[in-house]
This record gives C-alpha cells, sequence and structure tokens, in this order.
C-alpha cells in the first residue's frame, strides 16, 4: 500500500536560521556517488587482495525512494552481476556481506539486510510481536503497560512489552510498521548515520518518557508502540522540515506537518487521538533538548551517555556488500 511517497529531497533549512551549527550533527551525510561505468562491475577490495568467492560488488541504496529493483535473472558463476539501484539519486556507501539468490525472495533478502540496526530490530520486534499474539501464542493482555500489575504482581516485562506491540493485523498496523520502516529508517541512515549510539540514546529516553508520562492518568495509555513510532516519525519531520511528502497521491504537504495528519487520519480511522498526542509530546521533548536548546545556549543536556556505546560497537554499520550465487 502506497500511503505515503518519500520526498525526493530534504531539507534542513529554517531550523538553524541564525547560522548556527549544532555539534556533531553539522556534517553532511556521506553519499557514494554513481557512476555508470561501474553498474555490474566487480569492485575490489580495499586492501587489494582478490575475495575469496569472487563475489564483492557495492551497491548503491537510495535514501529517498518508494522502491527498489534489483535484476538478478543474468547472474551466473563466472559473471557477478548486480544492477545499480536509480531511485531519487542519493545513495550509501556498502560494505556488509549479504548472499541471496534470484526472485523476488533474494531481493526482499537484500532490502531488508541493507535496514539500519535499531530501525530494523524495533520493526522486527513489533512485526512477530503481532504475528504471536494472532496466532494465540501470546495473549495482548500480558504484554499491555499495568502499573498496579507490574509493582503488585512483579510483572516487569510489561514495561517492555508494551513498545512492542502496535495491535492487530489492520489499516492502522500496516501504517504504523510502514512508518517504521520509511520513516525512521530515513532518520538512522540521515541524521544519525554513523551515529547509531545517539539513535539507541534517542529511543531510550523515548521509551523512559513514556513510561513516565503513563503515570499520569490524563496520559495513562496501556500500548506504547504506537506513540514510540508517532515520535520517530515526529523527530524526523523537525529534522526534515521543507521536504515534500505525497499523501495518497492527492494531498501534498511539507513534512513539518506530517506528525499532524497522522493524527488526522487516526480520528478518520476511529482511533484514539491519545497515543499519537504522546508521541508528539515526547518527541518534542527531545527534539528541545537535543537540537533547539543547544543552538541558543551551547549546552546539551541529551548528550549520550559513555554507557551506550558498548551496545552498538559491534553492530553493523549502515551499508552492505552483495554477494550473489546460482
Amino acid at each position: 500500500m502506497n500511503l505515503l511517497r518519500p520526498p525526493s529531497s530534504s531539507s534542513r533549512q529554517g531550523r538553524a536560521g541564525k547560522g548556527r551549527t549544532r555539534q556533531g550533527r553539522g556534517a553532511p551525510v556521506a553519499l557514494a556517488t554513481r557512476s555508470d561505468s561501474v553498474v555490474g562491475a566487480p569492485i575490489a577490495p580495499d586492501d587489494g587482495s582478490s575475495s575469496a568467492a569472487g563475489c564483492t560488488h557495492q551497491v548503491g541504496l537510495p535514501i529517498f525512494s518508494s522502491q527498489m529493483v534489483l535484476d538478478t535473472g543474468d547472474i551466473s558463476a563466472n559473471q557477478q552481476k548486480v544492477k545499480d539501484i536509480a531511485v531519487g539519486g542519493n545513495y550509501l556507501s556498502t560494505s556488509i556481506p549479504i548472499q541471496y539468490s534470484k526472485g523476488n525472495g533474494g531481493q526482499l533478502l537484500l532490502y531488508y539486510k541493507s535496514l539500519p540496526p535499531i530501525s530494523k530490530a524495533y520493526g522486527t520486534l513489533c512485526f512477530f510481536t503481532t504475528v504471536l499474539v494472532r496466532l494465540g501464542i501470546l495473549n495482548r493482555s500480558f504484554l499491555y503497560l499495568d502499573y498496579p500489575s507490574v509493582f503488585k504482581k512483579f510483572e516487569v516485562w510489561r514495561l517492555f512489552t508494551s513498545f512492542f506491540f502496535l495491535g492487530p493485523f489492520s489499516i492502522n498496523f500496516g501504517i504504523r510498521l510502514l512508518m517504521i520502516a520509511r520513516y525512521g529508517v530515513m532518520l538512522e541512515k540521515g541524521v544519525f548515520d554513523k551515529r547509531t549510539a545517539d539513535f539507541l540514546w534517542m529511543m531510550i529516553f523515548g521509551a523512559i518518557s513514556l513510561l513516565v508520562v503513563s503515570v499520569i492518568p490524563l496520559f495513562n495509555t496501556y500500548a506504547l508502540g504506537i506513540p514510540m513510532v508517532s515520535m520517530l516519525v515526529y523527530v524526523w519531520s523537525r529534522e526534515n522540515p521543507n521536504a515534500q511528502i505525497n499523501i495518497y497521491g492527492l494531498v501534498q504537504l511539507r513534512a513539518f506537518y506530517l506528525p499532524w495528519v497522522m493524527l488526522l487520519l487516526d480520528m478518520i480511522f476511529g482511533s484514539s487521538l491519545m497515543p499519537g498526542l504522546l508521541g508528539i509530546m515526547v518527541g518534542h521533548l527531545y527534539y528541545f533538548f537535543s537540537v533547539l536548546h543547544p543552538l541558543a545556549t551551547g549546552k546539551n543536556y541529551l548528550k549520550t551517555p559513555k554507557w551506550v556505546y558498548p551496545f552498538t560497537r559491534s553492530w553493523p554499520k549502515h551499508s552492505l556488500s552483495v554477494c550473489s550465487y546460482n
């Protein structure tokens, strides 16, 4: 379902109008330039040695695209061939070894392997949580956040599982999963590129904030997965306020208004507005203390703690190399 077409370009104009640069975020995202002469040609390893299987290639992955197409029909054991992906003209360098076979299954695996680690892990957990609930293996009532059960019955897992349930299979579930796969991924590959620890810290801060806010009776929410997704969308919209978003092919608007349009869609589909509002509130709280306040005062109160970095050191970078086999 092509709900939202990603923007053709991203812009961060207007956020730092006084000409100041944020520490750690001022550098542009490094992109791999495309050369038609390289399409389908093997790329030698950096150390000058030959690949063990002779199948190392570099592939450009589009940052802003609604579709990725790989033609694997002519791959043979002796002549490896990888099509250059040309959608939107924005590419990322690659270096993670992947093995895939012919057909759509291989293309899907290739796309899945290309996703950044945190967005991929979170989206995967959300998807399989709903699958397990649908199969009757998990009872959704044991996933929801319920503080009396947490403190009186010591069901502490509710503090975690409430973030991974986006509801049963439905249009709303598909929209939320699409938000993770599109805007969560673009956020992690964009402004947070090569800053996986910072992205993880943003997610941790959002989770803690949502747990605290949910204690207030007015904002009590038993499922925190939707607020978390709403927070990701809000932060992405603030990082790319002037990007153009197309909704259902009918309405085109700036990305700055995307979170509010999502609230409107929730109202149209008869869903509660509170989860989306909570996500916007927490997203703005993070954006204020990590971006706006440092720009105004030079002080960053949300600097990523040192204890977060060891969790991300062994994770792969945002790139991939492809090995193809018959």
